[in-house]
């Protein structure tokens, strides 16, 4: 199984309720997974394998190997590819994770943890300090703290924890999804629509969203009602069963999409 965040809501819980199935009835299952299982996933695996990242991502990893401490012996095991391009703000972490796990026989005991973020965050290079604060955010709280005035609407203009841009799209995952985009196009005032759409939603980044839009696989539904709202998947080629939103070629054309 395959679970990541360019399948809809709807998608990912379905293949959560096979693999909870899977693992109930004592069936062999292999998971491939984003970070995406690290947050809010109740799941219980027997053997976890993570690549190695910040020690706050191996921890919640790790939250899903013996979850339910059913088992005498589980393992997590953290591995490192060969070769790969890191971001300088990862590999400050992996770095410090490295430290930890060679220095700390528990690497997420509580004194480990705090010794990795104390190595992250409170280093003394002023260069890493201004890559972690562009924004000076961290100024702008202890100079309001001096006479208990903050500038609350300054710092949260500034502060964005995804820097890129991104936009939603509708899936048509079912029959319960295409309602929903006929109701859209049909309606006068939005109503509670845009809640009910929530489950069939996938966010994508705005170069993502560009490329699927100039190979006219996505559509505007109801423009002229609503604006530049709602961008719905046209073509259900590009939501794999298996994968959610297909990315990798927009421009992609089966066999039976060209034969008419």
């Amino acid at each position: 199984y395959h679970l990541s965040a360019l399948m809809c809501p709807k998608h990912r819980s379905k293949k959560l309720k096979d693999i909870k199935n899977m693992l109930r009835n004592d069936k062999p299952c292999i998971v491939i997974s984003t970070s995406l299982i690290e947050a809010g996933v109740d799941i219980d695996f027997g053997v976890v394998y993570r690549e190695i990242n910040g020690l706050e991502s191996i921890a919640q990893a790790a939250g899903r190997c013996n979850r339910e401490g059913l088992r005498e012996i589980s393992n997590v095991y953290i591995f490192k590819f060969k070769s790969q391009s890191i971001m300088p703000s990862m590999q400050r972490k992996i770095t410090a994770c490295q430290t930890i796990m060679n220095e700390f026989q528990n690497p997420l005991s509580l004194k480990a943890i705090q010794n990795y973020f104390q190595r992250i965050y409170w280093i003394s290079n002023i260069n890493e300090k201004d890559e972690l604060d562009k924004e000076g955010i961290m100024d702008m709280g202890a100079d309001g703290s001096k006479n208990i005035e903050f500038a609350f609407a300054s710092i949260a203009n500034k502060f964005k924890i995804i820097k890129d841009v991104t936009q939603s799209i509708i899936i048509r995952y079912d029959d319960d999804a295409i309602k929903l985009i006929n109701e859209l196009n049909e309606a006068q005032k939005l109503g509670d629509i845009p809640k009910k759409l929530q489950p069939y939603v996938v966010t994508v980044y705005n170069h993502d969203f560009l490329r699927l839009k100039s190979a006219h696989v996505i559509s505007n539904v109801a423009e002229e009602k609503f604006g530049d709202q709602f961008w719905v998947l046209d073509n259900s080629i590009y939501d794999h069963n298996a994968l959610g939103l297909v990315l990798e070629d927009p421009t992609y054309r089966s066999v039976e999409d060209n034969t008419v």
